[in-house]
């Protein structure tokens, strides 16, 4: 039988294990939309990191109606946080593509890349991993923007060359619960 509480507490401890491997006393850095996949994530961050080590990051582009939804998490999870609104970089980049026109495709993933940027950006100057808010079900549908939220340059415990560029993933913390890994 299915034991949330038990996967949680194995998904945690792969989040504090991940953190001692890869980045002792830095900052879990989380895009915060105010969904489930990024609520999800910060509240494990913050169960395995303590607030104080947990940043979260809004990210609208112009507009965005149910910002209240991300501010009401940051507040709940009493997590610094920072709105660094993406429209100006968006609108930018398509002003500069002269010759052609950029598809509906295009448009539709920029946000999203320029969002995985920034927050690579904000994780490099405040000592901080990017935390992958990508869900299970959209890693197995392949239903994500290849350089957005299922950006990951680390799934695991693998390292890589620049302790600034870590990446860690909550799936990979309930695969490894699952597997019994963790």
């Amino acid at each position: 039988m299915f034991d949330a509480e038990k996967v949680k507490d194995q998904c945690v401890v792969w989040i504090r294990r991940f953190f001692e491997e890869n980045g002792i006393n830095c900052n879990a850095v989380v895009g915060i939309s105010g969904g489930k996949d990024s609520s999800v994530t910060a509240a494990l961050c913050v169960e395995a990191l303590g607030k104080e080590r947990v940043i979260g990051v809004l990210m609208p582009c112009g507009e965005q109606a149910d910002i209240d939804m991300a501010y009401l998490l940051v507040r709940h999870l009493g997590i610094k946080h920072y709105e660094i609104n993406i429209k100006a970089a968006v609108d930018g980049i398509l002003g500069e593509l002269h010759g052609f026109e950029p598809s509906v495709q295009s448009r539709t993933n920029l946000p999203a890349r320029i969002r995985m940027a920034t927050l690579y950006a904000v994780s490099q100057s405040m000592n901080g991993r990017v935390a992958n808010t990508c869900n299970l079900s959209e890693d197995w549908v392949g239903y994500s923007t290849s350089g957005q939220s299922n950006t990951t340059t680390v799934r695991s415990k693998a390292a890589s060359a620049s302790p600034r560029t870590y990446t860690f993933t909550t799936t990979s913390a309930a695969s490894a619960a699952k597997a019994g890994d963790a």
